[in-house]
Formats: structure tokens, C-alpha cells, sequence
């Protein structure tokens, strides 16, 4: 049996929420149908070369490798953990992680890998892998993403909007920082974590970084062999699209339209043919996502047998 924090009453705002989520998906695939025809997305899944498949498996396998590789680094500052674990805990994260808004049940199917009785100490990890994760690939974004979507939404964001939000951004966590069992919580973890070094943090950050490359370089090179654009027009592109797809909410039933339409956007605009795009991202989203989900689940049912 997993110990798992205890649920929350699933009350209208949760019913409302997910109710945005399927609409929007409808209406994103809707308007995805209406770009393309099936018999044309079929054509182009069979003309488009071997390698490109298989450069999209290695590009995900080397990925999730690297998050392994991450976590791994991370789980054994609080036991003694394999690599081989490491990689059945990431992947069963993901799978768990694909079913709830914002990716927030990761942590539920990497419980599944962790001692009892370190469970949950291993929460407040799976949120620090994640943090340096989106701090890496955002830093390492944000100037393609500008160049790319132009400085609309920084013009928007006047200095008195920026600093209206900062204050309550202060405010919001000193009060939290006030609460009881927030600083119980912060204690406990700092007793617990003292090998939670800077050194680790680096390492984790430096293997944040090399996942972050691998992935953009499998992407540009799916959509380097069925497009004719440059590699710089794919990296700048592939950057603005992520950072973009940061701020969605990270869920199964989102998640693959936000992946095709983003491309839509960014590459449409470039000159790139729609179908060929579409065939792109589904192809990458294969590779990337329902891939490592499925064993993800495999995983599980073998843990739980």
C-alpha cells in the first residue's frame, strides 16, 4: 500500500475546472480537424522518412534519462536509491502526474518508490526537481520568447501592475510563512535535508540543463527533417513555444492541443505548412509524452501486484 496525503473534497470549483479544460480541449481539436484532413496527416506519417521516428525515441529516451538521472541525485540525499528505481519513479510520476491540472500528482506515482517512512519528505524534492527544471528552461527561454513573440505583453505590464503584484506576492508568502504548520513543515525539512547541498543543487541543475538541450534538440530535429526551416528558426521557435506552454495547465486532456496549436502559432508564421506541423507535434507528442506515460503505468501495475 502507498501512503498518500489524504484528498480533498472535490467541490464545485474542481468540477468548473475541469469542465474549462474539456471544453477547451473540444474546441482545440475542433479547430485542429478543420486545418488538416486525416487522409492528408496519413500521407505525411508514411512519407516522412524512418529516422525521424527513431530520432524522436532516442531524443525522449535520453530525456527522461536525464530526469531519472535528476531525481536520482535528489531521493538519495534522504535513502539509498537505485537508478533503475529512480527511472520506475520518474516515469510512474509522469503517468500519475498527466491525469490532474498543473502536473501537481507527479509526486503521487513517484510515492510508489520511496521508503514509508520517507514519503513524505520526498514531496518537497519532487517540487524542487521541478522548480529548477522551469527555472533552467525559462532562463534559458525568455530571450528567444521575446524576440519571437515581441514585447507586447512586457509593454502591458507597467511598473505599477508589476509592483501591485510583487507586494502581494510579498505578502502572500510572509503570511503563509506565518502559519504553524508551514514552519513546522520548513523546519522538518531543514533537519531532514542536510545533505541537500549546494553541490547537489548544482549537479541537478547542470543535469536540468543538459535534459532541457536534448529535448529541444530532438524537437528541432523532427521538425528540421519535415520542414524546410532553418535550425535557428527551429531553437528560437522551439524556445518561445515552450515558455509559452509553461504558464498552461499541464494535463492530459490540455496538453495536446496546447502541443499542436503552440507550433501552429509560432511556425505558421515562419512559412511553415500547417499539416506538416501538426504531423510534427503529434509525433513529438507521442515520443514525449504518452510514451513515458504508459510505461509510467506499466510501472505501477507491476508495483502494485
Amino acid at each position: 500500500m502507498v501512503d498518500v496525503p489524504k484528498k480533498k473534497k472535490f467541490g464545485v470549483l474542481d468540477i468548473a475546472k475541469y469542465f474549462i479544460f474539456a471544453a477547451f480541449a473540444i474546441w482545440a481539436f475542433t479547430y485542429i480537424k478543420d486545418l488538416t484532413s486525416k487522409d492528408a496527416l496519413s500521407k505525411l506519417f508514411i512519407k516522412t522518412p524512418w529516422w525521424v521516428y527513431f530520432g524522436a525515441l532516442i531524443g525522449t529516451v535520453i530525456n527522461w534519462l536525464l530526469e531519472s538521472a535528476k531525481w536520482h541525485k535528489l531521493i538519495n540525499t534522504i535513502q539509498v536509491s537505485s537508478y533503475t528505481t529512480s527511472i520506475k519513479a520518474v516515469l510512474s510520476g509522469t503517468a500519475v502526474g498527466n491525469l490532474l491540472p498543473y502536473k501537481i500528482g507527479e509526486y503521487l506515482g513517484k510515492l510508489y518508490f520511496v521508503d514509508s517512512n520517507k514519503r513524505a519528505l520526498s514531496i518537497p524534492l519532487s517540487f524542487i526537481s521541478s522548480t529548477i527544471q522551469l527555472f533552467v528552461n525559462l532562463s534559458l527561454c525568455i530571450i528567444p520568447a521575446i524576440y519571437i513573440l515581441g514585447n507586447t505583453a512586457i509593454a502591458a505590464m507597467n511598473w505599477q501592475k508589476v509592483l501591485i503584484i510583487f507586494s502581494l506576492a510579498i505578502l502572500a508568502f510572509f503570511l503563509a510563512f506565518q502559519h504553524p504548520k508551514f514552519k513546522k513543515w520548513m523546519l522538518d525539512i531543514r533537519a531532514h535535508f542536510n545533505l541537500l547541498t549546494l553541490k547537489v543543487l548544482l549537479q541537478v541543475s547542470s543535469i536540468a540543463l543538459l535534459r532541457f538541450l536534448f529535448f529541444l534538440s530532438a524537437y528541432a530535429f523532427v521538425l528540421h527533417e519535415m520542414t524546410e526551416l532553418s535550425w535557428t528558426q527551429l531553437y528560437m521557435g522551439i524556445c518561445a513555444i515552450y515558455f509559452m506552454q509553461s504558464f498552461a495547465p499541464g494535463m492530459l486532456i490540455t496538453d495536446g492541443p496546447v502541443r499542436i496549436l503552440l507550433p501552429l502559432v509560432v511556425f505558421k508564421a515562419m512559412g511553415a505548412n500547417e499539416t506538416v506541423l501538426i504531423a510534427a507535434s503529434i509525433i513529438n507528442y507521442l515520443a514525449s509524452v504518452i510514451l513515458p506515460s504508459l510505461v509510467g503505468v506499466l510501472f505501477i501495475a507491476l508495483r502494485k501486484r
